[in-house]
């Protein structure tokens, strides 16, 4: 099957947007820390910051790509199941970590069990 990775850019800009997610979890979540957080943000445009950054730290030459182009590529990680096919409203990140969604609700169940909910510091 014939895809668009088949150049050496292109391909090394996929494994350098899998590298940005995994180098940088949450990359494209507003920072909520950032005094302007309450305006609108381009989620795009921070991966493709992140993007540059991690190409520049692994000394690979990587063109400014569009976000349709970004935003391919980020179709073709769903579709191998790097990424989920959802909404990332807090970033995107590669993988589930240690347990995936149904294993961390069962663990934050027990765990509330043991620890009562007020010895559980808030943000503070």
């Amino acid at each position: 099957m014939k895809h668009s990775y088949t150049t050496l850019p292109a391909f090394e800009r996929l494994l350098l947007l899998i590298a940005t997610f995994a180098r940088n979890p949450g990359v494209g979540c507003n920072d909520p820390m950032q005094s302007d957080s309450d305006i609108s943000h381009d989620t795009l445009q921070l991966v493709q910051l992140y993007l540059q950054k991690v190409a520049s730290e692994l000394d690979v030459e990587l063109l400014r790509y569009s976000p349709h182009t970004i935003q391919s590529d980020l179709k073709t990680l769903r579709r191998y199941g790097l990424l989920d096919r959802r909404a990332y409203r807090w970033g995107y990140y590669i993988g589930m970590g240690l347990m995936n969604r149904e294993e961390l609700y069962q663990f934050s169940k027990s765990w509330l069990q043991i620890v009562p909910l007020k010895y559980i510091a808030f943000g503070q």
